[in-house]
């Protein structure tokens, strides 16, 4: 289950899920339920859930991703906004990788590289918050693969 995303929601949902295709189903209602109630962070949670289980050259696949990225970006866009985390582009295979990138406050000592899976991109808050203090010089997420 993806950070953001509400597991007794989940749970409650969880027993008509038998499928790969009810699952990003019943995800894409749980994100339309989030939306409808303002619960943006379970939105993006369950927009990335869904697109997950969406399999192949199915043009949902890329359009649940973008969705997921698009409210991501808009939901969090202050720390993009005001310079605390930069977004970079490094092109890979054709497409390119996404990078975020924050300094740490203060003096450095050393660098911190964080790799993440599909689902690390809510690491942003958090780690924003606990290792900007941290004596290292960078932080940098690589997220995703566009093609």
């Amino acid at each position: 289950m993806w950070d953001g995303s509400d597991a007794d929601e989940v749970m409650a949902v969880s027993h008509s899920i038998k499928t790969s295709s009810d699952w990003a189903s019943t995800m894409e209602q749980l994100a339309e339920k989030a939306h409808a109630e303002g619960r943006t962070v379970n939105e993006i949670a369950y927009l990335r859930m869904s697109e997950f289980f969406i399999y192949g050259a199915d043009p949902k696949k890329k359009k649940r991703y973008q969705e997921a990225c698009d409210l991501f970006y808009d939901y969090y866009s202050e720390y993009f906004d005001n310079g605390i985390v930069q977004r970079h582009k490094v092109t890979y295979c054709g497409g390119y990788l996404s990078v975020m990138v924050t300094k740490a406050k203060g003096s450095c000592k050393d660098g911190i590289l964080l790799h993440g899976s599909n689902d690390s991109y809510y690491l942003v808050h958090p780690l924003v918050d606990i290792l900007r203090p941290v004596p290292s010089s960078a932080i940098i997420r690589s997220l995703c693969v566009i093609r």
